[in-house]
């Protein structure tokens, strides 16, 4: 997701407002990994959100998570389910009608 001139106004116009985030829940659909399929429900959010939320990483970097375009964040339990006990981070995971994403966990 890209800044918007709407987050940019509300951090202009509104006391107190130091960071905006958006996050979207449209993330949803049948994830790929080799013969593995997983239905994922997720959301959108823009490269702020950690620094706004403290939801902790596995591994990976938070000031960089989500900076670079397709990339997702996916919890240990999904990386297990995707990937055993084989290292989850960098592997790349196709969702239908998003394309492909790195994993970040």
């Amino acid at each position: 997701m890209s800044s918007c001139r709407s987050c940019a106004k509300l951090q202009e116009e509104v006391t107190g407002v130091e960071k905006v985030v958006r996050i979207h829940s449209s993330l949803y659909g049948d994830a790929i990994y080799g013969e593995k399929k997983i239905r994922l429900n997720g959301y959108f959010a823009d490269p702020t959100f950690y620094e706004i939320f403290n939801f902790p990483l596995l591994e990976g970097n938070r000031a960089t998570a989500l900076t670079n375009p397709n990339t997702i964040v996916i919890c240990e339990r999904e990386a297990r389910n995707f990937f055993g006990s084989k290292e989850a981070m960098g592997e790349i995971i196709s969702i239908e009608g998003y394309g492909d994403f790195v994993v970040i966990i």
